[in-house]
């Protein structure tokens, strides 16, 4: 008897709803962080900690979900191993790929993958075996990688040589770590 009083026209249309509310849902939850005011000390200390380097972020910091949940900052320093006033790195753009589970934590930062862009390396050619030791140890549980850099090598303050328009890929996923770099040598 149940049987006769229900329209089965609206039943069909019952999926719509709920695929429209998982979309409107997953947006909402994609852009919350949008609203959030990342610190430039916090971000810069959490980032150069998975790194074990010494960072800091010079520029602005943002949000951004498409294609993926990520924060950019521009104008990203890394500093020397040994002479911390020294800068080793620097990053016209650095973008971190953020784990969709803890998005909307703004003090559990919990980076997937880090992808640096438009690089200037200044590797100096007497410290190149300690850099070496430094970056063969268990540096980073993230992927990075390079794009569009240039590394310099300094024999002292001598100039010696430049890798330009270098990408460079570590992956960690591998149980060998291992790394491409593809670049045009001067």
């Amino acid at each position: 008897k149940i049987h006769r009083h229900i329209n089965y026209k609206k039943i069909k249309i019952i999926p719509l709803y709920i695929f429209g509310l998982v979309i409107v849902s997953a947006t909402i939850y994609l852009c919350i962080p949008i609203f959030f005011n990342y610190d430039k000390s916090y971000v810069s200390k959490t980032l150069c900690y998975d790194l074990k380097i010494e960072c800091e972020i010079k520029g602005k910091i943002s949000y951004s979900f498409i294609p993926y949940p990520k924060l950019k900052a521009k104008d990203m320093v890394i500093y020397d191993l040994a002479e911390k006033n020294k800068i080793l790195a620097k990053f016209e753009i650095a973008e971190v790929k953020l784990a969709l589970k803890d998005l909307l934590d703004k003090k559990k930062l919990d980076f997937t993958k880090i992808q640096l862009q438009k690089a200037q390396i200044n590797l100096n050619y007497e410290k190149l075996s300690e850099y070496k030791k430094y970056f063969t140890k268990d540096i980073s549980s993230k992927d990075i990688s390079l794009k569009k850099g240039n590394i310099n090598f300094f024999d002292g303050k001598k100039h010696i040589t430049t890798l330009e328009k270098i990408n460079f890929k570590y992956n960690n996923s591998s149980k060998i770590d291992q790394f491409v770099l593809e670049g045009k040598f001067l």
